[in-house]
């Protein structure tokens, strides 16, 4: 990314690089020989990105955690999922929610459903609860 191309031209490390996106959270000035370098979180434009899109890159971990409120957005993946498991299970397995965090998925909003995860099994850290959801969905733990 521009962090890492921003190391590469200054020839030291500057400014914190992954491989991976979000990383950059804030605007960050370095000099290097003959220039002075903005290294930024990334950017999509606006034209290319509704709303619902936006939703789903970060549902997938495709945009930085820096773009996003991550209670919202797995709030938003409870709401997907709840809304396709109804409609055609066969597509999502509610049950995985049920088996790994002992608590079914249902009629709940997303919001609720992490309020209520978060009671029982996060000491109300509503926060700690949604990054875990997201966590486990990325990484397949969910069925």
């Amino acid at each position: 990314g521009k962090s890492a191309l921003l190391n590469r031209l200054a020839g030291v490390r500057k400014v914190k690089s992954e491989n991976k996106a979000g990383v950059t959270k804030n605007l960050q000035w370095v000099r290097v020989p003959g220039f002075d370098l903005l290294d930024s979180p990334g950017i999509i434009p606006a034209k290319l990105l509704t709303q619902e899109i936006a939703v789903h890159l970060a549902i997938c971990d495709d945009i930085g955690e820096a773009s996003y409120d991550t209670i919202l957005i797995a709030a938003a993946l409870l709401d997907e999922v709840r809304k396709v498991g109804f409609s055609m299970p066969s597509y999502v397995d509610l049950s995985g929610f049920r088996t790994r965090y002992g608590k079914v998925v249902g009629t709940m909003s997303g919001e609720e459903y992490i309020w209520r995860l978060s009671q029982d099994a996060f000491m109300g850290n509503e926060l700690a609860c949604a990054t875990r959801i997201l966590d486990d969905w990325r990484k397949g733990r969910l069925g």
